[in-house]
């Protein structure tokens, strides 16, 4: 899908699977964020850096990519 928080290579950009994850959080809850994520998109495009973060994932360097979704 087209949305300001998924990037054309399907790396999802939602605070719980990255930096604020915890094992508290069960599948429930993750699908439930992501479905209110996707859900609440006003504007169908994709993310604002998203060739920089494909250049990223294309180099091989797992640090660009961690630091770019580290930014969402």
């Amino acid at each position: 899908p087209i949305h300001p928080h998924i990037y054309t290579n399907g790396h999802i950009c939602l605070s719980i699977i990255y930096d604020d994850w915890s094992p508290a959080l069960g599948v429930e809850a993750v699908c439930h964020s992501m479905i209110s994520m996707m859900s609440s998109a006003k504007e169908k495009e994709p993310p604002a850096d998203n060739e920089m973060h494909l250049d990223a994932g294309q180099s091989g360097s797992a640090k660009k990519v961690n630091a770019l979704l580290g930014s969402c």
